[in-house]
């Protein structure tokens, strides 16, 4: 529970900052442990940059604002490969003659990449 408060009051954002401070002799002291092994925080830390690498696949939709080779320059900055392209359209309800009428008024186009 100290450690958890500890975490809060220090706004430690990382699994690393946390296991730094439990390394320390005074930490460990005003805590109470008598003794903390290293090794399991290094593992600790190793599953910690696990969770930080990217995602293999992402979806990237082309904006409004973007035209598609600029959506595909920014998968390439992000270090992904377009592998499929996606069109879905776009509808809306229009009321004709008193009926609700479903009509296409665009697409959507979102390219899958796959990280390089």
């Amino acid at each position: 529970m100290l450690l958890f408060l500890h975490d809060q009051l220090q706004r430690r954002e990382r699994l690393r900052a946390i296991a730094d401070d439990v390394l320390h002799e005074d930490f460990q002291k005003e805590l109470g442990l008598t003794s903390i092994n290293p090794s399991k925080i290094a593992d600790r830390g190793r599953k910690d940059s696990y969770m930080e690498k990217r995602a293999k696949k992402k979806k990237f939709e082309v904006a409004d604002n973007e035209t598609i080779e600029q959506c595909l320059e920014r998968m390439k900055r992000e270090g992904y490969t377009p592998i499929r392209r996606i069109e879905e359209p776009i509808f809306q309800e229009i009321k004709k003659d008193g009926k609700l009428v479903i009509e296409p008024c665009g697409r959507k186009i979102i390219f899958e990449g796959k990280l390089q």
